[in-house]
């Protein structure tokens, strides 16, 4: 069976009631195999008094402050949110799900965030209170890593930088999962998928965090494939040419990136960018190889 793997596409790894979003600080990755498993300051209002909550469609409109209500539990959350909104600019529909996982990384796992209640500034713009419930904290118990073959457990169980005792923090986790599919990248595993399970202990206020490894098949590189027009005659046929004695060797994402960034000349910081925006995969699951196919510059990939 053929598959076409689209670099570029986010992934949520999902377990009963868990998500974590993996955000890419790498290379992007997806897989064609889904995922098996899941302070306060004065509030914006209106020019009567009172709160109003904006029936604009969301996506047009910019949130331009936050005010928190509650959460106390988190002293530095509003200072974190206002540091946030100064580095980027969210729309309505962003803004609860940025200030509870904010929470959650700091252990607060069953937080209530209230819908967004707006007070407008101009037809775009609307300052924005959440009311916060941050609820329990939780800290960890320990983590268990089961069905790995190809990397020892005990490598993996160093990617995340939580002990036992350690306030839960799922940002952490999700950043171990993102170390966690590079490495098993780095060996030919590209349908990797890393599924946990969270289990509360309520008394205790801890938790144990199960991953269970699905690690796939490990795949060889098949040949590349170049899509666009180069950037002058004879270049390439000298891609191509070079891809060769890649040919049959296991697929390694760092030997993609190192080819990359020598055959356009790029520095390191934009190769990421790059195999982001210009790689894609074409999967032989039965022979467990994976050609590329490369998009030229001049190739909008979108």
């Amino acid at each position: 069976m053929l598959s076409v793997v689209a670099f570029g596409l986010a992934w949520t790894i999902l377990s009963g009631d868990l998500a974590f979003p993996l955000q890419d600080t790498g290379p992007p990755v997806s897989s064609p195999t889904a995922a098996a498993s899941k302070q306060n300051m004065v509030p914006p209002q209106s020019s009567s008094g009172h709160h109003i909550k904006s029936n604009s469609d969301p996506a047009e409109i910019t949130v331009r402050s936050v005010y928190l209500e509650g959460g106390s539990e988190l002293p530095d959350a509003q200072a974190l949110v206002t540091k946030g909104l100064r580095a980027h600019t969210y729309f309505l529909v962003e803004v609860s799900e940025f200030v509870r996982q904010l929470f959650s990384d700091d252990g607060y796992l069953h937080v209530e965030v209230s819908d967004p209640i707006t007070a407008p500034i101009d037809s775009r713009t609307v300052d924005v209170t959440l009311r916060i419930k941050a609820g329990p904290q939780y800290r960890l118990n320990e983590i268990q890593i089961s069905g790995a073959k190809a990397i020892a457990v005990t490598e993996l169980r160093g990617l995340f930088p939580l002990q036992g005792g350690d306030i839960y923090n799922r940002g952490k986790i999700r950043k171990a999962f993102e170390a966690m599919r590079r490495r098993y990248e780095t060996k030919g595993y590209i349908n990797f998928v890393p599924i946990p399970d969270e289990e509360f202990d309520e008394t205790g206020r801890t938790i144990l965090l199960k991953v269970k490894i699905q690690e796939g098949k490990a795949f060889r590189f098949g040949p590349l494939k170049l899509s666009g027009v180069e950037a002058a005659p004879g270049v390439g046929h000298k891609i191509l040419a070079d891809w060769k004695p890649y040919l049959g060797q296991g697929f390694n994402i760092e030997l993609v990136e190192q080819f990359i960034e020598e055959h356009f000349r790029l520095p390191r910081a934009k190769v990421a960018e790059f195999y982001w925006r210009h790689v894609r995969l074409e999967l032989n699951e039965r022979e467990g190889i994976a050609a590329i196919l490369l998009l030229l510059p001049n190739h909008d990939p979108e």
